[in-house]
């Protein structure tokens, strides 16, 4: 905003060449996070005759209806007692997209104030509300443990054929698959609780959820023991060796159920992500078209 006025000063009249411009502390910033706005205002003798100091934030092309989880825009606030001093408290992404899955958003940011009766308007500014994922937005639930405990040997000597014979038992061994979640957005995100919600849902309805219909059926201890078991005894010679003969096909008995569920819930990975997806309510620039594109 550049102009010139008039203002009174002690008993005389003075004319000022004034110029007043917004200066954002950041020009790109994640939905949720803090900006701080400022007038620069020179000559700074000019901002004892300012008043009625008003924002607006805008689409580029001025509109101002936003499709978003919040329904809204943002709102620039006073920072302390200085007239000088604003805030954006929030940023909020916005889709510019049918489908939603823009990244990033633009303000137009104006201000207008009162200097000795006239009302100017400055230049705008433009700020970038950002949603990009793996740096505004992220998540995951990965595995913990898939097993516990231990399986019993038993090992006999045949007098019959002089060899000994390892027997293998459940035990302590069963399945329990344990996962653990994580979630970054900044805490006032409108994708805060969605993303949480959603990693949440991942490692406690899905993937340690004994009853889920895809990993209910991954890393089953029963599966081990069946396949070890139907091999049983294992002969050898020595106590030693027999021993290690049920080790090793317990190993590998064990690797192979491992191998088998690694390469069978990935095949259901949409139907994963889809289930959560519509559990938790995800929208906008969560939802799967926008996070998951190949799956529709």
């Amino acid at each position: 905003m550049t102009g010139s006025g008039s203002y009174l000063r002690g008993d005389s009249c003075e004319v000022v060449v004034f110029k007043v411009e917004i200066s954002l502390s950041q020009f790109s910033a994640c939905d949720g996070k803090k900006v701080n706005v400022d007038l620069i205002i020179e000559p700074s003798s000019v901002k004892d005759c300012i008043s009625n100091v008003q924002f607006t934030a805008t689409k580029p092309n001025g509109g101002t209806t936003f499709n978003n989880p919040s329904g809204k825009g943002i709102t620039i606030s006073k920072r302390g007692s200085d007239i000088a001093h604003w805030k954006i408290d929030n940023v909020r992404w916005y889709s510019t997209q049918a489908n939603h899955c823009n990244p990033t958003s633009k303000y137009k940011i104006r201000a207008s104030c009162k200097i000795d009766k006239t009302q100017y308007q400055t230049k705008p500014v433009y700020l970038t509300a950002d949603t990009t994922f793996g740096r505004c937005l992220d998540g995951y639930a990965k595995f913990t443990q898939y097993f516990s405990g231990k399986p019993s040997y038993t090992t006999t000597y045949n007098s019959k054929t002089h060899r000994y014979e390892t027997t293998v038992s459940q035990g302590t061994f069963k399945r329990d698959v344990q996962a653990k979640s994580w979630w970054r957005a900044p805490i006032n995100s409108q994708y805060y609780n969605m993303v949480k919600n959603e990693e949440q849902y991942h490692e406690k309805q899905q993937m340690e959820n004994p009853d889920h219909y895809i990993f209910g059926k991954t890393y089953l201890a029963e599966n081990i023991m069946n396949d070890v078991q139907r091999y049983q005894p294992y002969e050898n010679i020595t106590k030693k060796g027999s021993l290690k003969l049920a080790q090793k096909a317990f190993e590998k008995f064990f690797k192979d159920e491992m191998r088998r569920s690694n390469n069978y819930w990935p095949k259901f990975r949409c139907d994963i992500e889809r289930e959560a997806k519509a559990a938790v309510g995800a929208s906008y620039r969560a939802a799967m078209p926008c996070t998951y594109p190949n799956c529709q």
